[in-house]
């Protein structure tokens, strides 16, 4: 069953460069004045546009890593820094190999890097997490950055930071 959430091209184009394009130029969406988004979770969609319209995305925290693939995909940048911050809080022994395959999927390279500090601040415990041995065999050049931080890291250094992505 398909959803429909209705928008309005010019609030989507000023927040997004990829809507923008889509209603710039000579595409699908221009013509229909519609764009359909079938790859998006209906809840994740909708506080996405709630974004788009209010610039503030209240259901952040239930959803950080969602909202995070769909801020990326639709090159929503200041939400992409707002997902960050959140999951880069949220960090925990159990959710840091996870985020950092979250991280290294959407490019977001301060999430990534304070996630690589935390996991090396904590690798002793991260490394017996089951996200860790599924990152092994599934992402592991990201156990290669994350040894290769930890061995030009000074060990007094290795103290954890607050999360501030700018």
């Amino acid at each position: 069953m398909t959803k429909k959430v209705t928008s309005f091209a010019s609030a989507s184009s000023a927040r997004s460069d990829v809507f923008a394009a889509m209603f710039e130029h000579e595409m699908e969406e221009r013509k229909l004045n519609r764009v359909d988004i079938t790859d998006v979770d209906h809840e994740v969609l909708k506080e996405m546009l709630r974004f788009i319209y209010t610039g503030k995305a209240p259901n952040l925290d239930k959803m950080a890593d969602d909202l995070l693939a769909a801020a990326d995909k639709y090159a929503l940048e200041k939400l992409k820094v707002m997902c960050e911050e959140a999951l880069c809080v949220n960090l925990s022994v159990e959710t840091a190999a996870e985020t950092l395959i979250l991280a290294d999927l959407h490019s977001a390279d301060q999430l990534k890097a304070q996630t690589i500090d935390f996991i090396n601040t904590h690798a002793t415990d991260v490394m017996e997490t089951q996200g860790w041995q599924n990152m092994i065999t599934t992402h592991s050049h990201l156990i290669a950055e994350a040894f290769r931080a930890l061995a030009t890291t000074n060990p007094t250094d290795r103290t954890t930071q607050e999360c501030k992505m700018s």
